[in-house]
């Protein structure tokens, strides 16, 4: 039994399931609660089969409706069954949180990395705000140039490696204070490898986030 105390959602409540293997909510439903713990249909949307319960992994998260926004809580796998209606059986590893359903989840977190923005001309030093597979929230040094609609590569450190994202500007912000600037990139359809690294980058350290704040 979960020394987490959560007021889970009711019986037959829809829900979702948000694994490391897609960035897509695997949708499910609310079956039964016992000893605290949360049961729910195993996850099969978007796949074709049932996710194999070793694809849990170390944690993951549940998520539903509550009102007009969303609560999301990281749990673990304790059990599951078979059998017509295959269920998982969830323990909360951290308290829930409210969260905006979106279609990339962000992390927010600082990393130092290189936008080399117009060729030939030095790299800009920035830091992120937030980050997903998606783009990257970011502050540059107030001396950086506007490249346009000019793509660039973005040198993103992550997990003791350097990602080579081909990379725009979505939006170009105001000066903020006398040393740096706002600023929004979005990867322009990166290699799946890359994608793949991101999300697992991104679900890692929102996964250990989540953990660390029942300490």
């Amino acid at each position: 039994m979960s020394n987490v105390v959560i007021d889970w959602p009711a019986l037959n409540t829809l829900a979702w399931l948000r694994l490391e293997c897609c960035n897509a909510e695997h949708p499910t439903r609310v079956e039964d609660i016992v000893d605290g713990n949360l049961v729910v249909g195993a996850p099969i949307i978007p796949h074709f089969d049932p996710v194999p319960p070793t694809r849990s992994g170390q944690g993951f998260f549940v998520g539903w409706t509550m009102g007009r926004g969303s609560l999301e809580s990281p749990v673990t796998l304790v059990s599951h069954a078979e059998g017509a209606l295959p269920t998982w059986t969830l323990e909360a590893i951290g308290p829930p949180v409210e969260t905006q359903r979106r279609r990339f989840v962000r992390l927010e977190v600082i990393i130092e990395f290189r936008l080399p923005l117009l060729e030939g001309a030095a790299p800009a030093i920035a830091h992120t705000v937030d980050l997903s597979e998606g783009g990257i929230k970011c502050v540059v040094d107030n001396w950086a140039p506007d490249p346009g609609g000019r793509r660039f590569i973005t040198e993103l450190p992550i997990k003791e490696r350097t990602l080579f994202i081909p990379s725009y500007v979505s939006w170009w912000g105001n000066l903020e204070g006398p040393a740096q600037r706002p600023v929004g990139i979005a990867f322009a359809e990166p290699e799946r490898q890359l994608t793949d690294a991101i999300r697992a980058y991104v679900f890692e350290a929102q996964l250990d986030q989540r953990r660390k704040s029942r300490q």
